[in-house]
């Protein structure tokens, strides 16, 4: 299935699993570094569309603490 637009709170559910997935990679193959990048790309689409209201009242996002996690375990 190619994933193109996250549509639905599962969908980004799947997204963000995925995301994790490969964040626990010691390393990434080209490919699975350009599925990373796009599933940042789409789940922050989805949150900042899907989640407007919540995002705007509580600054911070899903996605954002995935990052930063990832960030802290790398140094």
């Amino acid at each position: 299935k190619m994933l193109i637009d996250i549509k639905n709170e599962a969908e980004n559910e799947q997204a963000i699993t995925l995301l994790e997935q490969l964040m626990n990679l010691s390393e990434r193959t080209p490919k699975q570094d350009a599925i990373y990048e796009l599933l940042i790309v789409l789940i922050e689409k989805f949150e900042r569309e899907f989640y407007k209201t919540t995002l705007e009242n509580q600054p911070g996002s899903m996605l954002s603490f995935l990052i930063e996690q990832q960030d802290l375990q790398s140094i």
